[in-house]
């Protein structure tokens, strides 16, 4: 008997409607990229001239400091710290040629590198009283001039260019240090603003004259490489050419300049960033100018594994791999094969399409929006338009999509207090959206989210936990399918994206804490099982659990150790340590769960009447008394209370209380520091959960089908945010569009239009890609694994009443095992072949 349930289906009556919008947005996408691609590859393939030309400045959280982020539109900016400066530049100059707003640039090198040596060297500086001078100045091996020449017609500039003249085979022994005494950066400014002040009527030739002079030596672009081929491989620092970057004319701030300057510096012949002078910006502004040369000058040179290094501007796109290879070509050939020759086909042939078409495509989107410049991607910055816009938007679905729930045929009008799977959906929707729009902005730094943020990590694991114990509980599969099926469903997609897209095993690595806390589950009902029948006991084994998993394995380093074994066995680069901390965070939430689904599973029982006390556990007046205590929580007639619903009553009043007073304890009011939030989240976030959880499941009436449906695919959601919605693991705005500073209205209609399809198309492949990690699961597992499966969809009371089918159909299954090949239906046999397959890959990955 097959037993299934569609967690979309207050979704069905939008079902043309959303095949609409899905064509829609996918046809929107690939003409915008169509068109983007063409435009770069014509304008600024590496999008270096969107990190100079074109970008605005980031919201900042300091009033007082409003330039703390440039924002370009295409692309994003690397923030270089000493020691990346320093590995870039090591024994090279960089040397500084033009007025005083170039000196800027050369003082805040001198900070950059060496603070102390900068604040010596300026007092000198002002001390003097020749301010028209040269400067050198070296720090931590990296060298660093200021050539004073306003009009650009020194003999040390044109020394300096000489350097940059191609050698030709004839000419080697006139320039035999050409290379090594080049600057690896040589930043000259433009004379406008000192001709504007002091060239009188012939400024503007004085202008000419000197850029005139600098034309032989530029580029048609800043090509970060030598050539493409070259560019598509990561190089060492030393192998990147060395660059001459012409800084524009400034433009002053008119209001502020003198009156002297104001006769001279006319806007014939713009704001707070300047200093009193108007002409000089500030020190942040002028540290941030120096950063985005260093970026044109180093990025080239930066690892792969650089967090967010994909995204960055002036650099090419990384060459693929020989897997990275293999898994494109198949994207591109079998994706569109499978959704043609899937019709028609026998089950098992179908099966494999299903699993092949949605996997490979979005494996290759992934590829295309990691590996490659097709998409525009732009730091994270805080946009109050745009969060509201989401905000609303949301809403506005969510109730629309209001939906009845469907008759389950429970045997009792009475429901325990379980919450059902469309209400679990629901809240692992919302849960969802609340740990994507912290990404989204990288809200995770102020405290009141941080606390929000750890609260929705631990009430998906509570929940996840929960509807485990449940399955469990209900079924008692304690089978090697069961662990396979489910870490397989959890892994399955996280592997295929780790080969596709270069991304640490570490971007994922919430998969690995929800994998195991499944294990620690299986583990805890799994011994001694006749104690899970009697909560006094099973409360005992929950103890003693909990000691072991949080003394023995998190704090003795077991963990860590496991990790770094299995990363030298499987070529992984799993972060033993992060993956810990992670698992201790939430160390005594996941032991609530299945304390709440054992009472929830003999609440079950009580209320059918199917109640047995195991042979080797003799009844108590204390199991008893529990018995009737979760009774009349669950609204159900007991001999102690009677009928329940005063009970229920109370106990759902009183938790409301409690959510109230959990919100008042973890508001800023109350938890004022991070360190405190984090000492107090282990002891208390689950209060708070559970509380919800008994309030949601005890209301019952309708649910928000469009949060259900995002609960439904919140694995797929939050693997795939991480390349599809958000890009470089989930640490840049993945766009279509660059941005523009000073966009029309018909901009800013496109400019949004973009993110929300964006979302749709993003939405629609995680749903594909839930469906074909099943059928995935099913063919590497054997059997009927999609059974398997759909048994875990259904609610606890109705797994309650569906128990005795569930043991005959597993018996049926034991039974038919018994007569086939062992080599090729054995689920142990499959999931290591699979083990084996995804250890060659390993092996294979780096070619």
């Amino acid at each position: 008997m097959a037993l299934s349930y569609t967690a979309d289906a207050g979704l069905s009556k939008f079902t043309h409607l959303g095949r609409l919008l899905v064509r829609t947005a996918l046809a929107f996408i690939l003409l915008s990229t169509t068109l983007q691609t063409l435009q770069r590859v014509r304008d600024d393939d590496y999008k270096c001239k969107s990190l100079f030309h074109s970008g605005s400045w980031g919201t900042s959280s300091n009033t007082n400091r409003p330039f703390l982020q440039w924002i370009p539109d295409d692309g994003t900016v690397h923030d270089y710290t000493r020691d990346d400066t320093v590995s870039c530049l090591r024994g090279r100059r960089i040397v500084f040629v033009g007025d005083s707003w170039i000196r800027q640039l050369f003082w805040a090198a001198s900070t950059h590198l060496d603070h102390f040596k900068q604040e010596v060297a300026t007092l000198d500086f002002h001390l003097s009283s020749e301010k028209e001078r040269n400067l050198a100045l070296e720090a931590e091996g990296v060298r660093l001039e200021f050539i004073w020449d306003p009009w650009l017609n020194s003999t040390n500039l044109a020394r300096e260019l000489a350097r940059f003249t191609p050698v030709a085979e004839n000419d080697e022994k006139r320039h035999p240090n050409a290379a090594i005494d080049a600057p690896a950066l040589l930043v000259v400014g433009t004379p406008g603003m000192w001709a504007m002040r002091h060239g009188g009527a012939e400024s503007m030739n004085t202008f000419r004259t000197g850029v005139d002079s600098l034309l032989p030596f530029l580029k048609s672009d800043l090509d970060p490489y030598t050539n493409g081929m070259y560019g598509a491989q990561h190089q060492p620092f030393e192998a990147i050419p060395n660059q001459l970057i012409v800084v524009p004319v400034p433009i002053p701030y008119y209001k502020r300049l003198t009156p002297a300057r104001k006769q001279t510096m006319t806007p014939e012949k713009v704001p707070d960033a300047y200093n009193v002078n108007g002409i000089h910006v500030t020190k942040d502004v002028r540290e941030k100018a120096f950063n985005l040369l260093i970026n044109a000058r180093c990025n080239a040179g930066l690892s792969p594994r650089v967090e967010g290094v994909r995204s960055l501007a002036c650099r090419a796109a990384e060459s693929s791999t020989l897997i990275q290879s293999v898994i494109v070509l198949v994207g591109i050939v079998a994706t569109p094969l499978a959704w043609f020759k899937s019709r028609g086909e026998t089950p098992t042939v179908a099966s494999v399409y299903a699993a092949v078409a949605p996997l490979s495509l979005a494996a290759l989107l992934c590829w295309m929006t990691e590996k490659t410049t097709i998409f525009t991607k732009n730091l994270r910055d805080w946009d109050p338009a745009q969060f509201a816009f989401q905000i609303v938007a949301f809403a506005a679905i969510s109730f629309i999509t209001l939906t009845n729930r469907q008759d389950t045929g429970r045997p009792s009008a009475k429901a325990p207090p379980a919450i059902p799977r469309e209400y679990s959906d629901e809240l692992k929707g919302l849960l969802q959206v609340v740990i994507i729009w912290c990404g989204q902005y990288d809200a995770v730094s102020n405290l009141g989210v941080f606390k929000i943020f750890r609260i929705a990590i631990a009430a998906y694991i509570f929940l996840s936990a929960y509807g485990h114990a449940t399955y469990l509980l209900s079924t008692s599969d304690y089978s090697f399918r069961r662990i396979a099926t489910v870490l397989l469903r959890f892994n399955l997609l996280s592997c295929v994206l780790v080969f596709t897209t270069s991304a640490p095993w570490t971007t994922y690595h919430f998969t690995a804490v929800v994998s195991f806390w499944f294990l620690v589950t299986y583990a805890v009902l799994a011994v001694h099982k006749p104690a899970n029948g009697n909560i006094p006991a099973l409360f005992l084994k929950l103890m003693a659990s909990a000691i072991v998993v949080n003394l023995v394995i998190l704090r003795s380093g077991l963990v860590e150790t496991s990790v770094n074994i299995a990363n030298a066995i499987l070529r992984s680069s799993w972060d033993g340590g992060k993956l810990s901390r992670e698992l201790a965070v939430d160390s005594i939430t996941p032991f609530i769960a299945i304390l709440s689904a054992a009472l929830t599973h003999r609440a079950a029982q009580l209320r059918t009447h199917d109640a047995p006390v195991p042979s080797d556990l003799k009844p108590s007046l204390l199991s008893e008394f529990l018995d009737d205590v979760i009774s009349a929580i669950a609204g159900h007639e007991s001999p102690r209370f009677g009928a329940g619903q005063l009970a229920k009553s109370i106990f759902t009043a009183f938790a409301a209380f409690i959510l109230a007073t959990m919100a008042l304890v973890f508001s800023n009011v109350v938890i004022r520091y991070r360190d405190t939030a984090e000492l107090c989240h282990p002891l208390l976030s689950w209060v708070p959960i559970v509380a919800a959880v008994y309030i949601r499941g005890t209301c019952q009436g309708p649910y928000l089908a469009f949060p259900a449906f995002l609960g439904k695919i919140a694995l797929e959601v939050y693997l795939l945010q991480n390349h599809l919605w958000l890009v470089g693991g989930g640490t840049d705005i993945l766009r279509l569009w660059p941005r523009r500073t000073d966009p029309s209205i018909l901009y800013l209609g496109i400019y949004y239009i973009q993110r929300i399809f964006i979302t749709i198309a993003f939405l629609w492949i995680a749903a594909k890609c839930h469906d074909a990690t099943r059928a995935a699961v099913d063919l590497i597992v054997g059997g009927d694994a999609a059974e398997q499966q759909d048994l875990e969809a259904l609610d606890a009371d109705l797994l309650e009443s569906k128990g005795a089918e569930i043991k005959l159909l597993k018996a049926q299954i034991q039974d038919h095992e018994v007569n086939v090949n062992q080599w090729t239906q054995d689920p142990k046999w499959r999931f290591g072949v699979f083990l084996g397959v995804l250890w060659v890959a390993n092996l294979l990955y780096d070619l």
